[in-house]
């Protein structure tokens, strides 16, 4: 398995680290998994997805969109922020692709990034935040 996924804050952020080459099979179990976590959790439910370290990922748009379905027509979908892809050019078609499919989305350079996105985004998020420092 080439994912993991944890509460980066119990009930309102999942972190959704991808790494090595990220199958289809994968994809679409990782999404069952998210989608179990905003149905457990207190809405808005925001999601980093990073994905340093992924060398292969899937190209199927249809498999892409259905597993991302599972979050996207989630009402407790907060804010999805994506963490990684740093050559330009990917991230460049990364943040329209995502631009597309969600409104709330961002792009961070680190999880510190990530961090200061998440109390302005969401600002009931500001004590949690400041309690991982």
């Amino acid at each position: 398995m080439t994912y993991q996924i944890r509460w980066h804050i119990e009930n309102r952020v999942i972190h959704f680290h991808i790494w090595d080459k990220f199958t289809e099979a994968e994809m679409i179990s990782s999404s069952e998994e998210i989608g179990q976590l905003l149905a457990q959790g207190t809405a808005p439910i925001h999601i980093i997805c990073d994905v340093n370290g992924v060398t292969d990922y899937p190209r199927n748009i249809p498999v892409i969109k259905r597993s991302a379905q599972v979050y996207m027509n989630n009402p407790a979908m907060g804010w999805f922020i994506y963490l990684g892809f740093e050559h330009p050019i990917m991230r460049f078609l990364s943040s329209t692709i995502m631009q597309v499919l969600l409104k709330n989305f961002k792009h961070a350079r680190s999880m510190e990034h990530v961090n200061e996105i998440l109390p302005l985004v969401d600002p009931s998020l500001e004590v949690a935040i400041s309690g991982l420092k």
